[in-house]
């Protein structure tokens, strides 16, 4: 018996045999390598932004912030304050602006 593991559910089947291991080793491995490969060509976008020095309009841009910075650039600090200082370091302090701020302007 083998135990598959999925997202929302594990899935039983019968005896593996060591051809149909080492298939589904493989397969896992490619799966990694191309998940890998995309997530750093998207870090290779986000430093190309930082450097161009335009400016960023976003909607809900902090809470997208947040999950890049979390998952491409570094673990999130304890504090909003020091996340604060420490997107200020990596973008223009003015490149920054929410949708929400202009549309409450209007």
């Amino acid at each position: 018996m083998v135990g598959i593991s999925r997202h929302h559910f594990m899935q039983i089947r019968g005896k593996e045999d060591a051809v149909q291991q080492a298939s589904r080793k493989a397969d896992r491995k490619k799966k990694f390598a191309k998940q890998l490969k995309e997530a750093i060509g998207l870090r290779k976008v986000i430093e190309m932004i930082t450097r161009s020095h335009k400016t960023i309009v976003g909607h809900n841009l902090l809470i997208d912030l947040i999950y890049i910075w979390s998952q491409l650039i570094a673990k999130l600090p304890s504090k909003l304050e020091l996340f604060r200082a420490m997107v200020g370091e990596k973008f223009d302090r003015y490149t920054l602006i929410m949708a929400v701020l202009i549309l409450e302007g209007l």
